[in-house]
């Protein structure tokens, strides 16, 4: 029964449904909540399944190790009742608290319940589920909901475009690169993205710089408006997946200078070692909200620092 789940999601799509609305939906997963593996329930999940693939107000990623089931002992109407109530646990925070989440912990949870109650009624075996069951019992649970966050993150940021702006920062700055700003010449090492469970995406920009802890503030706010300057990175922040921004500065636990720093990172870009900034610096970040730059954005620039 190869690609069941999906040739059932297609069959679901062809159907002309009325588009529920989000409290009929929030019921039909409170009913399938309470009765997952009832046959009175499979009409249900076909509605959810198809709601979640209509709406534009909540996002589902259906992992196909998670929704795509070849064990020949699974039905079609098994598949469907897992499938519904991953589904439905993905989607119920978000129709819950109106606005989209990464939720896939959230759709795995529903969907190992039902797993678990199909292997006990019906002694089915799908591999990947068993592996996470052995993970539960080891008291592992958090590892499996971490690796599928990431992923699910990873996922939401690429569809949003959030790569391909770090992409066209980190080109165009040609990082790692030497800024001068307030007559200190700052190591500007990276350029990522945190995106939290809320998806309130920060833009962050990694610096090496001499400044104390105390001083750490007031030049993270030079350093924002200097970048800020550049009109790659003032049209990155036009879009409205950025809540904010941050300045993370740097130490080497190692006690490198910047010219060692700079060019490790540039020969661990060369040959493609995947180096992990977070293994070898300590750092602390100074947050800015997305009112503070567009006040920078605003403003004139900062006094002495250099231009792009």
């Amino acid at each position: 029964m190869k690609k069941i789940v999906f040739i059932l999601l297609m069959l679901v799509s062809s159907f002309v449904f009325s588009i529920e609305s989000n409290e009929t939906i929030i019921k039909l997963i409170n009913d399938v909540e309470k009765n997952p593996t009832s046959e009175s329930s499979l009409e249900k999940y076909k509605k959810i399944i198809e709601f979640s693939e209509g709406t534009k107000e909540a996002f589902v990623m259906f992992m196909p190790e998670l929704t795509v089931f070849e064990e020949k002992n699974i039905t079609g109407n098994m598949a469907l009742m897992l499938v519904g109530s991953y589904t439905a646990g993905a989607l119920k925070p978000q129709l819950v608290e109106k606005k989209a989440l990464i939720s896939i912990s959230d759709g795995i949870k529903q969907e190992m319940k039902v797993y678990k109650l199909l292997k006990k009624s019906n002694n089915i075996n799908i591999n990947v589920f068993d592996a996470m069951l052995s993970l539960e019992q080891e008291g592992k649970s958090d590892a499996i909901y971490n690796y599928y966050i990431a992923l699910e993150t990873r996922a939401y940021q690429n569809r949003v475009g959030i790569f391909n702006d770090i992409e066209i920062i980190v080109t165009k700055l040609k990082i790692p690169t030497y800024i001068n700003v307030n007559n200190e010449k700052i190591l500007l090492v990276a350029v990522s993205v945190g995106t939290p469970r809320d998806l309130s995406s920060t833009l962050n920009f990694g610096i090496v710089s001499d400044a104390s802890p105390k001083d750490q503030e007031k030049v993270a706010k030079e350093v924002l408006k200097y970048l800020l300057l550049n009109e790659d990175i003032k049209k990155a922040f036009k879009n409205e997946v950025y809540f904010g921004a941050g300045v993370q500065f740097l130490t080497s636990k190692n006690g490198l200078s910047k010219d060692q720093i700079s060019k490790l990172i540039k020969d661990s870009s060369n040959k493609n070692s995947g180096f992990d900034i977070r293994k070898e610096f300590q750092m602390n970040t100074i947050n800015f909200s997305k009112d503070q730059i567009n006040s920078f954005i605003d403003s004139k620039g900062t006094t002495g620092s250099s231009m792009f």
